[in-house]
């Protein structure tokens, strides 16, 4: 079993596909697909805006690791 990104796992809960939440922050669907994947880590600026859009359920620790 392959563990899934802590945005994957938001984002399914709430129904939302990759686009969707994309329009949300402000990118591509390609881009939250890449997060996902760990291919790459948001801007911090899109950071900020991810956890705007999660309600703070999704923080820069779950892409960069805890300071």
């Amino acid at each position: 079993m392959t563990r899934r990104h802590p945005l994957t796992v938001w984002r399914k809960s709430q129904h939302l596909s990759m686009a969707a939440f994309a329009r949300q922050v402000g990118v591509t669907r390609e881009a939250v697909r890449q997060w996902e994947n760990g291919a790459s880590k948001p801007h911090f600026l899109k950071v900020r805006a991810i956890e705007k859009a999660t309600g703070g359920s999704i923080r820069a620790t779950h892409f960069y690791g805890a300071a």
